[in-house]
């Protein structure tokens, strides 16, 4: 799975010499990542103009259709959308730094803790656009197990912790998408009901209450949960419960 990454890898390969930390952040990630090489590179980007046009063939493309298309489509419109789209890719990874700062309280003087303080938001960023990436080539989201698994090792805090992280951003995710749905609601007018609009505000309250319930539970679970826990998964649990809890 090093392929997906190994491009965004040469963004981290000069980080900022200002500080060890930053150095160490870049070198921990070119590790994860890979090293870019020149040759398997170029053969890669062959590979994908093969796949496309024989898919083109194979499929038999219309590109008098494809052309019409083309042409009603509002370039301005579709550049800023290009840049907007890319640009929230900086707010995402915003977020993420924020908590997973916040979750490295696991251990206040640990090196991961000072390499997550010391990070770029841009880095993140990089992090969350390489596990959006994985998504599209693979099944079931896991890019987003990609991207906390990346974390995981860069900040020496573990897997589970990085889940954990992902999960808090997952909370904080619906409870948004559950305020904007019932502000939009308001926004309609009172003659506007359909069956979709009941079953998106019930879906988006099912989920939200769910993933709520969950994280209540691990607030609430005491330390007699972690002795019933096998050994080898207690201190996964405690990393997971700090990532979830403390990211808020």
């Amino acid at each position: 799975m090093k392929f997906p990454t190994e491009f965004i890898s040469l963004f981290f390969r000069r980080l900022s010499k200002k500080n060890d930390l930053g150095s160490d952040f870049a070198g921990k990630q070119n590790r994860v990542f890979g090293t870019v090489l020149p040759v398997r590179t170029a053969l890669t980007f062959l590979g994908a103009i093969f796949l496309i046009f024989f898919s083109f063939k194979v499929f038999r493309v219309d590109w008098a259709s494809a052309l019409d298309a083309f042409k009603t489509l509002d370039i301005v419109k579709y550049f800023i959308a290009f840049i907007a789209y890319y640009l929230s890719f900086l707010f995402r990874g915003l977020r993420w730094k924020i908590i997973s700062f916040n979750s490295s309280a696991l251990d206040r003087s640990s090196d991961g803790d000072s390499i997550l303080n010391h990070a770029s938001t841009f880095q993140y960023s990089a992090l969350v656009l390489s596990g959006w990436f994985v998504n599209s080539v693979a099944w079931l989201r896991l890019g987003d197990v990609y991207r906390a698994y990346c974390l995981g090792v860069i900040s020496k805090l573990g897997f589970s912790w990085g889940i954990g992280t992902l999960v808090a951003e997952r909370f904080l995710d619906m409870i948004i998408v559950f305020l904007l749905i019932l502000a939009s609601l308001t926004m309609l007018s009172s003659g506007v009901k359909g069956q979709a609009l009941d079953f998106l505000v019930i879906f988006a309250f099912i989920i939200t209450a769910i993933l709520t319930i969950f994280v209540s539970s691990l607030a609430i679970a005491d330390k007699r949960l972690v002795s019933w826990l096998p050994i080898f998964l207690r201190s996964h649990y405690s990393k997971f419960k700090i990532g979830v809890l403390s990211g808020f």
